[in-house]
């Protein structure tokens, strides 16, 4: 049986203004229902950029994210 994905992120990219590099770059991510994940990495590596992409307080520069199959970006 294949679970639903809840979450999934396809190829999401950050860049800040005025930044050389990209925050984010080319995360791809699948978080089934019922599932829990914790995110860790060193300060700087974009944890908080990314969960802020997810909840849309700040906008991915690319890439698309889908919450229960619906593209977020879209709306």
């Amino acid at each position: 049986m294949v679970s639903q994905r809840l979450i999934k992120l396809q190829n999401i990219k950050f860049k800040y203004p005025h930044a050389f590099d990209n925050a984010l770059n080319d995360i791809n991510l699948e978080i089934p229902v019922n599932h829990v994940i914790g995110i860790v990495g060193s300060s700087g590596s974009g944890k908080s950029t990314l969960l802020r992409c997810i909840s849309r307080l700040t906008d991915a520069t690319g890439g698309k994210i889908f919450i229960e199959g619906q593209d977020l970006l879209e709306l």
